[in-house]
């Protein structure tokens, strides 16, 4: 796991990467540098590894399908999110930082704002939507995010590990400013300087087009996280509808005493029903919001109990398994070896018969601790299985231990012994593969089923 983690989309920023490399590894020298490719035509990619960045590769165009993947694979107790065409200066950086490794912080917003934004973007409606956007989301959610859509942010191990990246486009600093808020995570933001690209590099970002694709999420996310709230709207404006139509009949009704405009009332109950639907959506969903943000708080821990045994590597786990195994066996050896020699020594039995009853007890006495204390398993494991399994690999094992004693001992006249010593190694080796393999593969078909 990585203490700092930088991580740059990056499409055709072939102008500009070299420098936000650099920059970023004069400021975090101690951070992990990630440049993620997606589909550049020109040589972004081969720069940015000459700049001293580690570099990988998306190949599903989109910003947000970068992000997903960057959130996957990389593991950081803190994690940059910076774009690669240099408008954002690299030394707010640690202070992000110490925010979410000092404060527990889950996302800090590097908010350009409040700062020189308006002044160095040359792009009038660029800033009119992030005015527009920020100004819907805070109103919307109750929240005081500074600046939904800047691609500038800090986040903790918890807030990469729990996010669902649904997003394909630039629509995800939006879908990421929505979620921490909903999900009640600390947010904080951090007035950064904004300078707008040099003479040559040109957005990727479309005004109209990716404008709507923002819009379009926030009501999305507006639905998801507050149904009460929008199908609430939505009922008011139908009870509004059937209204309008249902007062001119009921005038009627009273003047005349009856109904001309039939049609119209029934259109008009219609409507009303549908009100009163659309408000009890708003009410059962909610409730299944709720519940939601209750297993997403259950999630948290699991993520931060994963954080905290995360440096036992499966390296690691394997070597302490190979330990394990390694005094399984040798004491297991203990058994075979001797019974094997009081068996044929003093009761006179054949080394082949001595070393079947030697090995099967010893095996016996292998499984019972390597179920107990070398490999992974569960209680409400299938113990059928696991026994048949057992049965299966135990008779390869002692087919393999006879051959290999008969080889030595009759065709290569080697000490019985001798011999047994050496298919015990071979033996260990098959065990200790086959033993972690079924065990662990056991124990994973259980939790499945």
């Amino acid at each position: 796991m990585d203490k700092i983690a930088v991580l740059i989309p990056c499409y055709n920023e072939s102008q500009t990467i070299k420098k936000v490399v650099e920059d970023w590894k004069k400021e975090l020298p101690e951070a992990t540098i990630y440049v993620y490719d997606n589909n550049s035509s020109d040589n972004t990619a081969a720069i940015a590894r000459e700049a001293g960045a580690v570099v990988r590769y998306e190949y599903q165009q989109g910003k947000g399908n970068v992000i997903r993947r960057m959130f996957r694979e990389i593991d950081a107790e803190c994690y940059i999110m910076i774009d690669g065409d240099d408008t954002y200066p690299a030394e707010f950086g640690r202070e992000m930082v110490t925010k979410v490794l000092e404060r527990n912080v889950d996302m800090v917003v590097g908010d350009r704002l409040s700062s020189t934004y308006f002044e160095e973007n040359k792009r009038p409606f660029h800033n009119f939507g992030n005015s527009l956007v920020r100004g819907t989301i805070n109103h919307l959610f109750k929240s005081n995010i500074r600046d939904i859509m800047t691609g500038y942010r800090a986040f903790s191990y918890q807030f990469v590990k729990t996010f669902p990246v649904l997003s394909k486009g630039f629509e995800i600093e939006t879908e990421m400013s929505i979620h921490a808020v909903h999900k009640n995570m600390l947010v904080e933001n951090v007035i950064i300087e904004y300078r707008d690209r040099p003479d040559g590099s040109e957005s990727k970002l479309n005004t109209y087009s990716d404008g709507f694709k923002v819009l379009k999420t926030i009501g999305r996310l507006y639905k998801n996280y507050k149904p009460l709230g929008f199908f609430g709207m939505l009922s008011a404006l139908l009870v509004l509808i059937a209204a309008i139509l249902f007062i001119p009949v009921f005038v009627t009704y009273l003047k005349t005493g009856l109904v001309p405009n039939f049609p119209t009332l029934i259109v008009s109950g219609f409507v009303a029903l549908a009100a009163i639907q659309s408000f009890f959506a708003g009410l059962i969903l909610t409730t299944i919001v709720e519940k939601d943000r209750q297993d997403f708080e259950f999630k948290l821990q699991m993520i931060s109990m994963e954080k905290g045994t995360k440096p036992m590597s499966n390296t690691k786990k394997l070597f302490s398994q190979i330990i394990k195994f390694g005094f399984v066996g040798g004491t297991a050896f203990v058994i075979d070896a001797g019974l094997l020699f009081l068996l044929t020594e003093f009761c006179g039995i054949h080394y082949l018969i001595s070393g079947m009853i030697s090995f099967t007890a010893s095996v016996i006495y292998n499984y019972i601790l390597s179920v107990k204390w070398v490999f992974d398993a569960k209680k409400d494991a299938n113990k059928t299985q696991e026994f048949i399994v057992f049965i299966v690999l135990s008779v390869i094992g002692l087919g393999i231990n006879q051959l290999f004693m008969w080889l030595f001992v009759d065709m290569m006249h080697i000490y019985y012994m001798l011999s047994k010593i050496i298919a015990t190694v071979i033996v260990m080796v098959y065990n200790f593969i086959t033993r972690k393999i079924s065990r662990e593969k056991v124990v994973l078909n259980c939790r499945i089923l």
